[in-house]
């Protein structure tokens, strides 16, 4: 069970169908590189490189085109892989279909998978998954955005498979999770395998709830949990494990992270242990007797915290408003002719990242209303829109996205 397509990716590609697609063009390319002391062989799907497969050696770095825009894929690694009889390699770990090396399209089980979805619905979603099981550590570090990190590779905690269908002489090196290792029928995993591959009557988030596993299942999660930052350890890890950033984005994929240091350095663009980095781009537009707050959403962030003070850098340290789910927020019940100062802060479940840039906002009766997003707008209403003026040129109802300065179809500056 690939997690792609398996477990885990039922939710996440249910989510993205949701979102959509957009027209197949070139997305960016993908760097990989082998931190660890020993060969691996890479395989992927689609097959965009040497047909899916080739070995790469200690140190070694390859670059290629990725897969593209609006398809989901994945790259894995494979060791000691040999001639096969059937002819594709075997493998102790990443086994593969194909001709030889090459994958031509068949995907693996039981390893770490760093997976990308370009473009679904305007962004792309990439993670690094250990659901099914994990051979080597990695990271992900996109051209933009943040990077899930790890560092050394734990001890098995669960069982370590047989190679691949009892074909390879040496034992399989691929820690597997509860999930595989139910499937494949191992005690105590196999007396409850629905709950361990979250399917049937754990088949959602709700269900589904590692923090309620007992050990050894519970064991798997919270031991890769505590070496990694920001990566999947089981099926609905989303909140931890799932990551969004700009379209089409480049990435850099490495194996066996924490040596030579690689771990800590490759993290530099989260805002640090894995919480959001900081929004960007506050706006404060005054209306009356309120403040339309606006923000670009922050790597990472879950949900938002807003801040408020009467002066410039005096904000307190207690939000106004938490768990705040969109990038836009109207802040009512204010005095007119007060300043208003403000900040906000992403939050998700490694806590809350650092403060946006300030804003600020002196509310006043009977001036022009602040645009604000959802609201049926007719031809030649007035708004505005931090400290400039627009009106309507067609009737519409606005969206976030469409905010006036960003719609000259929509709004023109002035009265």
């Amino acid at each position: 069970m690939s997690t792609m397509f398996g477990a885990k990716t039922c939710a996440l590609l249910t989510a993205l169908v949701a979102l959509g697609t957009t027209q197949a063009v070139q997305a960016g390319t993908i760097t990989v590189k082998n931190n660890c002391s020993y060969q691996i062989a890479i395989g992927m799907y689609p097959p965009v490189y040497n047909s899916g497969g080739a070995f790469l050696g200690a140190g070694a770095t390859i670059s290629f085109a990725a897969w593209a825009s609006g398809t989901g894929g994945r790259l894995w690694s494979r060791h000691n892989c040999v001639a096969g009889p059937q002819g594709f390699d075997i493998c102790s770990s990443g086994t593969c279909g194909g001709t030889g090396i090459s994958c031509n399209g068949t995907t693996a089980a039981g390893v770490t998978e760093a997976e990308i979805n370009f473009n679904a619905g305007g962004a792309d979603w990439y993670d690094i998954s250990y659901v099914d099981g994990y051979n080597d550590m990695a990271n992900i570090t996109p051209s933009v955005g943040f990077a899930p990190t790890a560092t050394s590779k734990p001890a098995c905690a669960t069982v370590l498979n047989d190679g691949y269908n009892g074909v390879y002489v040496a034992n399989g090196d691929s820690c597997q999770s509860p999930c595989n290792a139910a499937n494949q029928g191992v005690v105590p995993y196999n007396s409850n395998t629905d709950r361990w591959c979250c399917h049937n009557a754990y088949g959602t988030s709700a269900t589904c709830n590692e923090g309620s596993w007992p050990a050894p299942e519970s064991t798997y999660v919270n031991t890769l949990h505590s070496v990694t930052n920001g990566e999947y350890t089981y099926a609905y890890d989303d909140n931890i494990g799932l990551h969004q950033t700009t379209a089409n984005s480049s990435y850099t994929i490495t194996f066996c992270p924490s040596t030579s240091g690689s771990a800590s350095s490759s993290s530099s663009s989260s805002s640090g242990g894995g919480v959001p980095a900081p929004p960007s781009g506050l706006t404060a537009t005054a209306g009356n007797a309120q403040v339309v707050l606006s923000w670009t959403a922050a790597v990472g962030a879950n949900t938002y915290n807003i801040y408020r003070g009467t002066a410039a850098g005096a904000e307190s340290g207690t939000a106004i408003a938490t768990n705040v789910g969109s990038t836009t927020y109207t802040n009512t019940g204010l005095t007119n002719g007060t300043h208003y100062y403000y900040k906000v802060a992403g939050v998700n479940s490694y806590g809350t990242g650092t403060m946006s840039n300030e804003a600020n906002a002196t509310p006043a009766a009977g001036g022009v209303p602040a645009w604000v997003a959802g609201h049926a707008y007719a031809i030649g209403n007035d708004v505005m829109y931090g400290s400039t003026e627009y009106h309507c040129l067609q009737a519409h109802t606005s969206e976030v996205g469409w905010e006036p300065p960003n719609a000259p179809a929509l709004w023109g500056v002035g009265p």
